[in-house]
């Protein structure tokens, strides 16, 4: 049997974390979003027979969450926005 041991920073020098917003986990429509096509290429017949047959056989356990960025230079709006 696999023996696990605590993850612990004793001992370690103590540091400040920068002011930063935390990450999120949420539902985000799929009209609340935009691509910048200069950086995401387009899709094609192929792509989307991908997609479809991605969608059909969904499964939760193979799940990644996508990142997404907000477009506004002060997040605050657009995040607001968003969860409207």
């Amino acid at each position: 049997m696999t023996e696990f041991r605590r993850i612990t920073v004793e001992g370690r020098d103590r540091f400040t974390l920068a002011d930063q917003p935390a990450p999120m986990l949420d539902w985000i429509a799929l009209d609340r979003m935009v691509i910048d096509d200069s950086y995401q290429r387009p899709l094609n017949r192929a792509n989307w027979v991908v997609i479809h047959k991605i969608a059909a056989d969904f499964r939760w356990s193979r799940f990644g969450p996508i990142l997404v960025s907000p477009i506004a230079a002060d997040p605050t709006p657009c995040l607001r926005a968003l969860k409207e």
